[in-house]
């Protein structure tokens, strides 16, 4: 991975692990910064969202990553095989200011994308709320 990837990479876990602060999960961090001790996980929220794994993607034109592009189903992939339990994919177009979630959703039985913060928040409060 050439090192212009790995630090958008680490800029996009970092902004993402502020923004989820923003929104109320206090306790959202890089795992990278704890030794890579809490799964394969790209950002956590340990307390407030326990075993959902959160994928980050950043900085992609939105040309080539979304919803119907090889590159978001290759994310779906990677969350899916790396994730103990739920997971979902945070992600922040290049030149976009607003954040997106995509997740699996049981019921109707579909691959669910919501934007803004508000709708984040319910997102991962139901995602949450499935497992307990």
């Amino acid at each position: 991975m050439a090192t212009n990837s790995r630090q958008k990479g680490k800029r996009g876990e970092r902004e993402a692990a502020a923004y989820l602060r923003e929104l109320g999960f206090e306790d959202a961090r890089r795992t990278q910064q704890y030794c890579g001790t809490e799964g394969n996980s790209d950002v956590v929220c340990p307390d407030s969202l326990p075993g959902l794994h959160i994928e980050v993607k950043y900085g992609y034109p939105l040309s080539s990553f979304d919803i119907c592009t090889s590159l978001f189903a290759k994310a779906v992939e990677r969350a899916v095989a790396d994730s103990e339990e739920d997971w979902c994919i945070l992600w922040k177009p290049h030149r976009y200011k607003i954040w997106r979630l995509s997740f699996y959703a049981a019921m109707p039985d579909a691959l669910v994308t919501v934007a803004g913060d508000q709708q984040i928040v319910g997102a991962l409060n139901w995602l949450n709320g499935v497992r307990d």
